[in-house]
């Protein structure tokens, strides 16, 4: 295949998963790590997305968080 050609086979579209922030923390700290910062990507608003699309959701609640946390020996399961 070369750039500009369409794809022999349909590439299979992404996948998502949904966890609330409660669950990701209390995993991690369960499975022995220790939560070091927290970061969620920043958005600007965009007053022209039309309500109810993704570009809306996403100028009001950022969709991406980053952890950083170190494993704790000795802890967890």
């Amino acid at each position: 295949m070369f750039r500009g050609e369409p794809p022999g086979e349909a590439i299979a579209g992404p996948i998502e998963y949904r966890h609330t922030l409660s669950t990701l923390i209390n995993g991690l700290v369960a499975s022995g790590f220790a939560v070091t910062r927290l970061e969620d990507e920043f958005w600007q608003p965009d007053a022209s997305a039309e309500p109810g699309t993704s570009e809306h959701f996403n100028s009001i609640a950022p969709s991406w968080l980053g952890f950083w946390a170190t494993r704790q020996p000795g802890t967890g399961e």
